[in-house]
C-alpha cells in the first residue's frame, strides 16, 4: 500500500522536507520490488495531498512512470 502525501517534496509550505520526484521514483521501485517478491505483484497506491502544485504535480508524474516502468526524463 503507498500512501502518496507529496507535501514530504522540496518546495512544500508544511512539509519542510527536501525530497525530490526522483526520490520518490526510486522509493516506488524499492516498494515495487518488494512487492514482487511477497504479494505477487499487487499494489495500491492512494493519492494523499501536498500544498505546492508543481510539487505535486511532478511527485506524481516520478510515482505513475516508476509504475509503468520507465524511467524519469
Amino acid at each position: 500500500l503507498i500512501s502518496a502525501g507529496f507535501d514530504c517534496l522540496a518546495g512544500d509550505p508544511l512539509g519542510s522536507f527536501t525530497l525530490t520526484p526522483a526520490d520518490l521514483h526510486g522509493m516506488t521501485r524499492e516498494v515495487m520490488d518488494v512487492a514482487s517478491r511477497h504479494c505477487g505483484d499487487r499494489l495500491v497506491g492512494i493519492l494523499e495531498g501536498g500544498y505546492e502544485p508543481g510539487g505535486v504535480g511532478s511527485g506524481v508524474v516520478a510515482v505513475i512512470r516508476a509504475l509503468a516502468g520507465l524511467p524519469l526524463p
